[in-house]
């Protein structure tokens, strides 16, 4: 393999965001292989939790558990790796911000993961052929509710590093991610 194990620092949070089906969860299992110790607060694992989610009633439940989850981990010093969905406002990213910082964790990291609508779309549909008819009792956004979700506003933070999933593989991705990522000495 031509990663090599990234012992973060305790530390470190990593916000990586971007639209669905961007490529973060890809990304995320790269990263996770390569870095004992990170604990990842995924906003897909949560609502696979709740019976039942429907994201159009469920999803600011989600949004606070997930909150929860985030104190509760900033707690017990671990570096994090968020999944989260964009942060909506300044002031939801400012939240995380706080907390963290008041925990002793220097800034968020924020890595976002793009892509052409097209692409993301075809991904989706592709996502609604294999993943969704094993998820039972989760309803899925419709091809429509995800092409408008698509140009949602959200709040990018002003250290953000971008990247287009469609041109960098998730490879490449993960690599500079891992370069970037503060570590311990």
């Amino acid at each position: 393999s031509r990663y090599t194990v990234a012992y973060m620092d305790n530390k470190c949070v990593i916000n990586l965001f971007g639209k669905s089906c961007a490529g973060k969860t890809s990304v995320a299992d790269i990263i996770q292989n390569f870095t004992p110790g990170l604990y990842t607060l995924d906003w897909d694992i949560n609502k696979q939790q709740l019976s039942h989610y429907y994201w159009k009633n469920d999803s600011e439940t989600i949004r606070s558990l997930s909150f929860g989850f985030f104190q509760a981990a900033c707690t017990v010093d671990l570096p994090l790796l968020l999944l989260l969905p964009r942060f909506r406002s300044k002031q939801e990213f400012d939240a995380y911000q706080t907390y963290a910082s008041d925990s002793g964790y220097g800034r968020i990291v924020s890595i976002e993961l793009d892509a052409p609508d097209e692409v993301l779309i075809k991904r989706y549909q592709k996502r609604l052929e294999d993943y969704w008819p094993s998820k039972k009792g989760i309803v899925p956004k419709t091809i429509e509710e995800f092409t408008k979700a698509l140009h949602d506003t959200y709040y990018e933070p002003s250290n953000t590093v971008t990247f287009d999933s469609s041109i960098v593989t998730t490879e490449e991705i993960a690599q500079q991610i891992l370069s970037i990522i503060p570590r311990d000495e």
